[in-house]
């Protein structure tokens, strides 16, 4: 059966009322994981309001709107069973070009074949930790300020947000401000994305400041963070694999 990608508006007559009641309805009988219905039901809401953040979806051409949302809640589901604190993490899907050792060994004097496989191991360990430090910040950041109101659109549930704040905004977090993407700040018209970044590329300075204005708290710090990052690491062995000529 062939599939296309499609967005929940596609579900939806053009200028139809969208009954919400049973969207709701539906979407939250999906849920099994029976804690996460109050958080869902926020970011539901957010997108029944805003329903170009609604995530395109592949879908069979027979598919129907009850599929769409079976695949959705999915995907909320899945990101939050594969956060930091508890997923297994996978190794790097890519092999390491030789050519590279090649070059370092004949521009670096008198290097070793030893010393330069070391390195390539220690960059690659440095790459597999820097593809879930995205994941570990959004993790911190919901394990602080759930209690607040705010709740993480896990699995990319919603286009280009990864919170809801207490004050029903919409949030995109990023390491560095220069890695962030090139998405729209909007997801319909009048509604902004806020944007917030963890540290500045260029000196190096920590941006908490501007994410606790946001929150209107003062519970996120870097010191907090790297303690975060060191009681998952020592609660999930899993969360990083290491080579063992490395470890």
């Amino acid at each position: 059966m062939p599939s296309i990608w499609r967005k929940f508006e596609h579900f939806i007559p053009a200028h139809a009322e969208i009954d919400i009641h049973s969207v709701l309805k539906a979407a939250l009988a999906k849920v099994s994981v029976k804690g996460l219905i109050p958080e869902f039901e926020k970011v539901l809401n957010f997108a029944l309001i805003n329903t170009n953040a609604f995530p395109k979806i592949n879908l069979g051409s027979n598919e129907t709107l009850d599929n769409y949302l079976e695949k959705w809640v999915k995907m909320f589901e899945n990101g939050f069973n594969s956060r930091p604190s508890v997923r297994a993490s996978t190794d790097l899907q890519t092999v390491h070009d030789d050519i590279l050792n090649h070059i370092i060994s004949c521009v670096v004097e008198d290097i070793t074949q030893d010393k330069i496989t070391y390195y390539v191991q220690g960059h690659r360990l440095l790459m597999k930790a820097e593809n879930i430090l995205g994941l570990l910040l959004e993790e911190y950041i919901y394990t602080r300020l759930k209690a607040h109101g705010w709740v993480c659109c896990w699995g990319n549930s919603l286009v280009s947000i990864d919170f809801i704040t207490h004050r029903n905004m919409a949030l995109q977090v990023k390491n560095s401000d220069n890695s962030e993407n090139s998405s729209s700040d909007k997801v319909r018209a009048g509604t902004t994305i806020l944007k917030w970044h963890r540290r500045i590329s260029s000196t190096g300075e920590m941006n908490w400041d501007a994410l606790n204005e946001i929150a209107e708290q003062g519970v996120l710090s870097e010191d907090d963070f790297r303690a975060f990052i060191s009681e998952v690491a020592a609660n999930n062995t899993s969360l990083l694999i290491v080579d063992s000529d490395l470890s």
